[in-house]
């Protein structure tokens, strides 16, 4: 026979399915921003690369060389911070999902507020300004060298 489900079964559910989601969160979460900065930032990379060899003729011809050279190191600390990003919310994420698995060990309450940290929205801003940053710095290197 079955047994009739009662309000612990679907606490347990509900632990399981909020479980669960953290860890969705944490596949997405790797998967997206971190991603995107980081093919972002070496794209930018390959085309600045590829308008000196083709525009320019080469890095000494080139004028406001300091400018290209700052939107690259903006560029490579979008990526770097963009793996801290990743790192931090790995860690996060398996945090979150300990807190939530004690919370329902100790009190079977599940649906607690367990913030995340702020370190990971602040690395993320972070990395979207660098980006940016190099970006606003390398179009105005280019318009500078083809004399826009």
């Amino acid at each position: 026979m079955n047994e009739p489900i009662n309000d612990n079964d679907i606490e347990y559910n509900t632990y399981i399915d909020t479980r669960e989601q953290y860890i969705d969160g944490m596949n997405n979460q790797r998967d997206r921003l971190d991603g995107y900065l980081i093919k972002f930032s070496a794209g930018i990379f390959g085309i600045s690369f590829a308008f000196i060899t083709d525009i320019v003729g080469d890095l000494k011809s080139c004028s406001n060389r300091p400018l290209l050279i700052l939107a690259w190191g903006f560029f490579a600390l979008t990526i770097l911070v963009s793996l801290g990003s990743f790192m931090f919310s790995e860690k996060d994420f398996n945090r979150m999902r300990k807190e939530l698995d004690e919370i329902y060990k100790r009190t079977n309450i599940v649906g607690r507020n367990i913030k995340s940290s702020k370190l990971i929205d602040v690395l993320n801003i972070f990395s979207i300004a660098l980006f940016m940053a190099g970006v606003i710095i390398l179009f105005i290197f280019i318009i500078k060298n083809i004399g826009v």
